[in-house]
C-alpha cells in the first residue's frame, strides 16, 4: 500500500509535515552516497537525530521512504522541466537542448539529489505500490521524447526509434554526476552540449566538411 502523505489524511500540522521533509532529505543525502542497500532505516533515525521507533511513524519501512524520496525528486524535477520548455522556443532541436541544460543545472546544483533519483529508481520500479513514481519517470521521459518525435516528423531527425534515442540521450545524462566534478574544467552544462553535439552530429565528418570547434547545439 502506498505510504500516505500528511495532505491525503488531512493532517497538515506545520512540524509533522517539516519532519517528514527532513526525513526525504537526510535520507536523500545518504542513498546518493552509500546506495540503497547501504542505507539502514537506522542510519536516516540517527541522521535525523530521532528514534527508529519515531521514524517509524513518518515511514513504516525502508520502500515506503525510497519511493517518497523518488516522488519528491520527480515531482520537483518535472515541475521545473515544464516551466523551462514554456520559455523555450518552438523549435525541436532547441527545445531538446533546454531540456538537457536544465538537467545540468540541476545537477549543478545538487548532484547528490540527481543522483538519488537515478540510481533508486532500479530499486523499487518492480516493487508493488510504485505507480506513482513509475508515472512520474513516464512524465519526465514523455517531455524529452515528444520532442524527438517532433524533429522527427518534420524531417530534422533521422527516423529511428524515439524511445530508444530518448534513453540514449539521458543515459549520458544521468551518468555526468558520477565523474564530473563540479568547478573543475567544463561545467555539466557544456559537457552536456558538447554531449548533444556528439548525439546529433556524430562523429564521422561529411566528405569535404571541415573540422571546426564544437559550441553546442544552439
Amino acid at each position: 500500500m502506498r505510504q500516505k502523505r500528511a495532505s491525503d489524511t488531512g493532517n497538515t500540522d506545520p512540524a509533522r509535515i517539516d519532519r517528514r521533509t527532513q526525513i526525504i532529505e537526510e535520507a536523500s543525502l545518504l542513498f546518493s552516497r552509500r546506495g540503497y542497500l547501504g542505507t539502514s532505516l537506522r542510519d536516516v533515525a540517527d541522521r535525523c537525530d530521532m528514534t527508529k521507533a519515531a521514524l517509524y511513524y513518518y515511514f513504516p519501512d525502508k520502500e515506503s521512504l525510497v519511493r517518497a524520496v523518488y516522488v519528491t525528486r520527480m515531482t520537483q524535477l518535472n515541475r521545473s522541466m515544464r516551466q523551462v520548455l514554456s520559455r523555450a522556443p518552438d523549435d525541436p532541436v532547441a527545445r531538446i537542448a533546454a531540456f538537457v541544460r536544465h538537467c545540468a543545472n540541476r545537477i549543478d546544483g545538487n548532484r547528490e539529489s540527481w543522483m538519488v533519483g537515478s540510481q533508486l529508481f532500479g530499486s523499487i520500479e518492480a516493487a508493488p505500490g510504485t505507480e506513482e513514481a513509475v508515472a512520474l519517470r513516464d512524465e519526465f521521459e514523455a517531455l524529452l521524447r515528444t520532442e524527438i518525435e517532433r524533429a522527427m516528423d518534420m524531417g530534422i531527425f533521422r527516423r529511428n526509434d524515439s524511445r530508444l534515442t530518448t534513453r540514449m540521450l539521458l543515459s549520458w545524462v544521468n551518468y555526468i554526476p558520477r565523474w564530473h566534478k563540479h568547478g573543475t574544467g567544463l561545467s555539466a552544462e557544456q559537457v552536456c552540449d558538447n554531449f548533444l553535439n556528439i548525439s546529433l552530429n556524430g562523429l564521422l565528418l561529411a566528405p569535404g566538411e571541415t573540422e571546426t570547434q564544437p559550441t553546442g547545439p544552439g
